[in-house]
């Protein structure tokens, strides 16, 4: 214990209960973004740029925000049964999650990440440790993540399940050393289950609580409470007041210029036949079509060969070079399948030989159907906010090259078939791989655990004429592993034309162990394969990998 902790120890038993009981309960400071959908906390497009330090940067930028309205707790939205996150690689939101809590953190907020697993009737306990434990874990190792909530998601929970999961594995195991919320609770379950802290949106008077505690706290001592109020005055004793200095409109700068980014660097180009994009022809013909009522001034003030077409008749796109039609949720019907009139629109377009980019921004649609065999070019854009048209255009024109991945497979609409698989984007420019070396091709079980980590260099050179990046994707596979998507690290690496750099990227220790049959994580002597892509697919390196 440190001095610190002493003397916060010490400022705990000089505490009335009324006010311990005061902290123990948390509601003004709070901001909950499960039911705030103007920001991009949850957003898809953090997914598929695949850029810690910009994820981190925006988040920065918003916390500070947050901060000048008077918050100190962000309540991220909940992982599980969110529909960003769906089929998304466990290790990839757990990377994204930590730089979105470090980018809080960053300005002296605590940020809550959940729902916090706490029970077992769903699944088994080695399905939570590979999936949604992994992701809590890794925001623990990546971002010493201060604040956890457990959200009630089902009326009838084991208290055993709950002691087990938050003191056993959370606080025991993991080494926690912040605070639990607990999240939909009632006061007699938050005594009963042992939470830290006490969600309510309304104050709750000193009175309340008390008789609370005094009615539902049979097995909770004064040595428990003390505990629980220990941990949130540790963690609050960090968070540094308001800053005076907040300027609305720089933020409001700062939030465009840095949106604009994520824009351009979370669009996926999945489909370019015979490399339409970049137009090449500044004088082509452009009809647009779709749901976009509200920028239609933006169409013909953009560029005088840019059409906005109010419907769908053919006979309005005959003298046109090319069409492109935007799609958005409302395209889509509840099962996630184009809806019919958009279905016949591209059609009919193939049957007067007319050239089609579909520009699909949807985060809801995971399927592919017949219709991809009619478009000329497939853009996911996954914008958070209304749709950017002026950034859609100049990825059109080239102004700038596409770099996003996709995060998770995209299936055709038989759900088995993938169409484009986890981790595929394509570019305006080429890349070519050389030079690549493995630090160890083999290694005793002993000196990798103290070396811990493996090293991989490799040379990269843009070949096109674009500037551009590359995602760089590590996995590790092995017969024991029973994860889908095994990515273990990623690099997004930004060359200039012709520009050749040298870079590298590690696995470590941890991404080797798997869990066995006796409920632990261990590494065992073996062969791994370890190998370097572009997407899951495509492979640029593969080696061999033994621990003896």
């Amino acid at each position: 214990m440190t001095e610190v902790d002493d003397n916060i120890y010490l400022e705990v038993s000089k505490m009335s209960f009324k006010d311990k009981c005061d902290l123990i309960q948390t509601y003004n400071s709070v901001l909950d973004l499960n039911y705030s959908s103007n920001f991009c906390f949850d957003d898809i497009s953090l997914m598929s740029c695949w850029n810690r330090s910009l994820i981190e940067d925006i988040i920065s930028i918003y916390s500070l925000y947050f901060k000048s309205l008077g918050y100190s707790i962000i309540l991220l939205p909940k992982i599980s049964g969110n529909s960003c996150f769906y089929s998304c690689s466990k290790f990839l939101i757990g990377e994204v999650l930590s730089s979105v809590v470090l980018g809080i953190q960053k300005e002296d907020l605590v940020a809550s990440i959940g729902s916090f697993p706490i029970s077992l009737e769903d699944s088994n306990e080695k399905y939570l440790r590979e999936n949604d434990l992994l992701i809590f874990n890794r925001c623990l190792k990546l971002a010493n993540i201060k604040s956890i909530y457990v959200e009630k998601s089902v009326e009838k929970i084991e208290t055993e399940d709950i002691s087990y999961f938050i003191n056993d594995i959370l606080k025991e195991e993991w080494g926690f050393k912040g605070f639990v919320i607990s999240y939909g609770f009632n006061r007699k379950e938050f005594i009963r289950y042992g939470f830290d802290q006490f969600f309510s949106r309304k104050k709750l008077s000193y009175s309340f609580i008390k008789n609370s505690i005094k009615k539902y706290s049979i097995r909770v001592t004064d040595v428990e409470i003390d505990e629980k109020v220990f941990r949130i005055l540790r963690t609050y004793s960090k968070i540094k007041k308001e800053d005076n200095d907040f300027n609305i409109e720089n933020f409001e700068n700062k939030k465009e210029i840095y949106l604009n980014k994520l824009s351009k660097e979370s669009m996926v180009l999945l489909k370019n036949r015979d490399n339409i994009l970049p137009l090449k022809n500044l004088e082509t013909k452009i009809a647009v079509v779709g749901n976009l009522k509200s920028s239609i001034d933006f169409l013909e003030n953009y560029n005088s060969n840019v059409f906005f077409v109010k419907n769908f008749n053919l006979k309005k796109f005959k003298s046109f070079d090319l069409v492109t039609v935007i799609i958005d949720e409302k395209s889509f019907n509840s099962k996630g399948l184009l809806i019919g009139r958009y279905k016949k629109l591209i059609s009919n377009l193939k049957s007067i030989n007319k050239k089609v980019i579909l520009v699909d921004n949807t985060a809801k649609s995971f399927y592919v159907e017949e219709w991809i065999q009619d478009v000329d070019v497939l853009l996911k854009t996954f914008s958070y906010k209304k749709l950017d048209f002026s950034i859609i255009f100049d990825l059109l024109m080239g102004k700038f090259s596409p770099s996003a991945k996709l995060p998770f497979n995209l299936y055709f609409k038989n759900r088995v078939d993938i169409a484009f698989e986890f981790g595929f984007g394509l570019s305006y420019t080429d890349f070519e791989f050389s030079d690549f070396t493995l630090s160890r091709k083999e290694i005793s079980i002993e000196e990798l655990k103290k070396i811990k980590k493996i090293n991989i260099t490799f040379s990269v050179k843009n070949m096109g004429r674009f500037s551009g990046a590359e995602v760089i994707q590590l996995y590790i596979f092995n017969d024991r592993n029973n994860l889908e998507i095994d990515l273990k690290n990623f690099k997004k690496i930004f060359l200039d034309a012709g520009e050749n750099k040298l870079f590298d990227i590690d696995f470590s220790l941890d991404d080797l162990l798997v869990y066995n049959k006796q409920g632990n994580w261990v590494l065992e002597a073996g062969s791994f394969d370890i190998v370097l892509a572009s997407s899951y697919n495509n492979i640029l390196y593969k080696n061999s990998f033994v621990v003896k």
